[in-house]
């Protein structure tokens, strides 16, 4: 995964507030051709947590690393260009076996 391609203002700029069970908040500036992985690739960049160990929830759905941020707009404040989310650092150890699991469904055996 090469990483977010840059945000262009004039267009389709959006804005990510993140906030976390321990009360941080979080402010990201994206795009809405960003998926899921290009916004959890910058706030990796911002908190030090990799994608892996990030999960990031809108309502009580928590977010596939394939969704477009655009097309959740429908479902957040998609009038004001924000979408407000919430964000839950997953074990690192965890990550590192789902993430073996999604490679190869027999890592685990």
């Amino acid at each position: 995964h090469d990483g977010p391609p840059p945000v262009d203002p004039a267009g389709d700029a959006l804005e990510l507030r993140l906030a976390a069970l321990n009360g941080d908040q979080l402010r990201i500036d994206a795009d809405r051709q960003w998926t899921v992985l290009d916004a959890k690739d910058v706030i990796g960049e911002v908190t030090g947590f990799p994608p892996r160990e990030q999960r990031l929830i809108l309502g009580a759905r928590e977010l596939d690393d394939a969704e477009l941020l655009g097309g959740l707009l429908a479902e957040g404040s998609g009038a004001l260009k924000r979408l407000d989310l919430t964000f839950v650092r997953r074990d690192p150890e965890r990550a590192l076996w789902l993430e073996a699991v999604r490679k190869d469904g027999r890592a685990l055996a």
